[in-house]
């Protein structure tokens, strides 16, 4: 290849660079900062047990217009295991609904799959409340699919136009809003009740690139 060849290939690679970049959309998503109250509930502790607290998971909290995270620690030497089945949460002190995983798994007329967190392991999972949760099915639907909201948390969203002020006005309209969430894991031979407090206590818009 010649030098003129060269340089018009370089050139060439850095329109397409410059045009990828271009083509990729730049949009603004609500997330949101949370105090989070927890309760941890065992019935019948064995005799001579560790305190509750050393075994049981330990979770810290986001929320953004997807739903919820959780990150999940486990700080005992046993498996600990989330049961979706029985996990409920409770919008603005409504009676509780069930809970649903945003992993993937089969389909969603099938129990949930548990979330599994291998002892001193950690696990990140999201979840929706199951009435507002839609249905996707990956592209091979043989491998299963998962759940996403039909609508954004708190049902706050941007319009493209709107200016920096215009979505802080808006992303602050969460503040205060109140979730509780109870989910029921069980670490070992062990099973607690964990259940979240979770108040909306500051929100801002962020960028994102899709």
């Amino acid at each position: 290849m010649n030098a003129a060849c060269r340089v018009l290939a370089a050139c060439c690679a850095l329109a397409a660079c410059f045009s990828f970049v271009g083509c990729q959309s730049a949009t603004f998503e609500p997330v949101y900062e949370l105090r989070v109250t927890e309760a941890v509930i065992e019935d019948h502790a064995p005799d001579d047990a560790p305190d509750s607290r050393s075994v049981a998971v330990q979770v810290t909290w986001t929320a953004d217009a997807d739903g919820l995270v959780a990150n999940v620690s486990n700080p005992s030497d046993t498996t600990a295991i989330i049961d979706w089945e029985k996990a409920v949460i409770s919008v603005e002190g409504e009676p509780p609904t069930p809970l649903v995983s945003t992993a993937p798994h089969t389909g969603p007329d099938v129990h949930q799959p548990p979330t599994v967190i291998p002892g001193h392991g950690q696990v990140i999972v999201g979840m929706l409340p199951a009435g507002e949760a839609e249905w996707t099915w990956l592209p091979n639907r043989a491998m299963g699919g998962s759940w996403h909201l039909a609508a954004p948390l708190f049902g706050i969203a941007f319009d493209p136009g709107m200016s920096e002020a215009e979505r802080q006005t808006i992303a602050e309209t969460a503040v205060g809003r109140k979730l509780m969430v109870e989910l029921p894991v069980r670490t070992g031979s062990r099973s607690f009740k964990h259940i979240y407090d979770i108040r909306v206590t500051g929100a801002s818009a962020r960028q994102v690139h899709r």
